[in-house]
């Protein structure tokens, strides 16, 4: 799933430049496993939260993007189903029943192979930092804590800190 493409634009390209301008600071990664499957949940700000995790996580991070990113016109959307297919982007079609339980299947898979899936569970950005009732399409998973520089999500397995610092385990999971 993980391309030399997403490693080295990772490494060379985005990383430099997000560092450099946005300097940004993570607390937590300790709660993210060196390896094997693992979901990264937080409410969704921004399109740019897609690109700044993965630039402070140490593995790569697929995500469940909207299908609408494949489906788009024009060169500009030739450039989208590469991109987003060469960094290793998972389409999630979020017209509900059978279809967005096949994305989701999707997802389950890349979890079983050993990938650190990124998932907005309010299903869409939120115009506030505040977070929603999450999309009840998605099944109960365990969850490594988001460490972002602001508020993320928290399920019955991670206790994410209220404030602009980060997260941190949870008795019941550690």
């Amino acid at each position: 799933m993980t391309s030399s493409f997403y490693i080295n634009a990772k490494r060379f390209a985005v990383e430099p430049l997000v560092k450099t301008a946005w300097r940004p600071w993570v607390k937590g990664l300790d709660n993210i496993p060196e390896e094997g499957g693992a979901i990264l949940a937080a409410n969704h700000l921004s399109f740019f939260d897609s690109v700044l995790v993965p630039v402070v996580v140490p593995r790569p991070v697929s995500y469940l993007a909207k299908k609408d990113y494949w489906e788009m016109k024009g060169a500009f959307g030739a450039f989208n189903r590469w991109f987003f297919t060469a960094t290793g982007q998972i389409p999630m079609d979020r017209s509900g029943g059978a279809a967005s339980a096949d994305s989701l299947r999707h997802g389950e898979e890349a979890l079983k192979q050993g990938h650190l899936l990124g998932i907005y569970p309010e299903g869409t950005r939120s115009p506030t930092a505040s977070s929603t009732e999450a999309s009840s399409a998605w099944p109960s998973s365990p969850c490594a804590p988001k460490c972002r520089s602001y508020r993320s999500r928290s399920s019955e397995q991670t206790k994410c800190s209220p404030s602009r610092t980060g997260c941190r385990r949870s008795a019941a999971s550690a």
